[in-house]
């Protein structure tokens, strides 16, 4: 048996079995501390004649702290543009180190599948708030992969972290201006007949690495003179080569 006082410590109370005299009890959820519990074998021969017909033990349970696994709750995908700078929003929430665990800290390991993407690679800390920044001209989805990690330790078969849990980052495609080199002014004779230069425009790209590779045969140039009237064939300026014609 165990002090009244003390008796909200068990699920299942403290008992022994006959024939194999086994000390069996559940402790209850969440709870730590040391409390006596008092044993007690009798038989029925009585008390007369100054009898004693039972035998107290008394012994103290120590129930240890054990670590449990911090948990928090997870925000939405994050979706974001292209060139958009520094990031930081609150993003995880319902941060815990477990029941009845509040004096323990709370901190994140956070892994991503590109970390080439980025200028400062992802953290989330103690509050929640998911910080990074990006490298310039990149897009595409990252998988985010994080962990919440206590210092309560593994002692006792403790847990001081979370499952894994993975999250994409998608940022999101942002066309940017393509650009060339011109070849400057061009001197044509009347009634010279078709003009062509040869590569009047280089260095032609359809903007960012990854974006020129994507849109490089999409390009094309728009020639708008000022007097339309000055040419039988209008200027044209091919997108591959560069070259000028009229």
């Amino acid at each position: 048996s165990v002090k009244d006082s003390q008796r909200h410590m068990f699920a299942v109370q403290p008992a022994v079995s006959l024939g194999v005299y086994a000390l069996t009890f559940t402790p209850a959820a969440d709870v730590t501390g040391s409390v006596e519990i008092s044993v007690v074998l009798k038989d029925n021969g009585g008390t007369a004649n100054a009898g004693t017909d039972a035998t107290t033990y008394k012994l103290m349970l120590n129930i240890v702290p054990v670590n449990k696994k911090p948990s928090f709750t997870a925000g939405p995908v994050i979706s974001i543009f292209e060139n958009s700078g520094a990031y930081s929003q609150l993003w995880a929430t319902d941060i815990s180190a477990g029941n009845k665990e509040t004096s323990q800290v709370v901190s994140f390991a956070v892994t991503v599948s590109k970390p080439d993407f980025f200028y400062t690679v992802p953290t989330i800390n103690s509050q929640g708030y998911l910080s990074f920044t990006l490298h310039p001209d990149v897009y595409g989805t990252v998988v985010m992969t994080v962990t919440a990690i206590d210092n309560g330790g593994t002692g006792n078969l403790g847990v001081d972290r979370s499952d894994p849990l993975a999250v994409d980052i998608v940022i999101r495609f942002v066309n940017q201006a393509p650009s060339f080199t011109a070849g400057g002014s061009v001197t044509a004779q009347e009634n010279g007949g078709p003009f062509a230069q040869k590569a009047w425009a280089s260095d032609i790209i359809a903007g960012p690495p990854l974006e020129h590779l994507a849109q490089k045969a999409l390009l094309e140039f728009i020639v708008t003179p000022t007097d339309t009237t000055l040419f039988a064939v209008q200027p044209a300026i091919d997108a591959v080569t560069g070259d000028l014609a009229f």
